[in-house]
């Protein structure tokens, strides 16, 4: 995942931008694409952002930052955790903080 992270920021750096529903391709070698969605979760700040709020207050924002969940394909079927038929091992590890409008 740290690579993912990475070749967003070089991507960011590049030019891409960031955004609900963005297709983000090279993240993980291959074809497989993988996407961006903006979080809604609930409670996402104090189970999953807490760092991102924090980060984005130091910095002497005020209110929370916009925060994106990249989704990824399972390696085996390129299935998305909301495809039917996907490998439940990548449905585990990507708990759905967005609404996929």
């Amino acid at each position: 995942m740290h690579n993912m992270i990475w070749e967003v920021f070089h991507q960011i750096k590049a030019g891409q931008k960031v955004g609900h529903g963005q297709k983000w391709n090279d993240l993980l070698g291959g074809d497989f694409a993988c996407y961006s969605f903006k979080c809604t979760h609930a409670d996402l700040f104090e189970e999953y952002a807490a760092s991102s709020k924090w980060f984005w207050n130091d910095q002497g924002h005020t209110g929370e930052p916009e925060v994106y969940q990249i989704v990824w394909p399972g390696a085996k079927d390129g299935l998305f955790p909301w495809d039917e038929g996907c490998d439940p091992y990548v449905i585990s590890q990507q708990p759905m903080l967005f609404t996929r409008q």
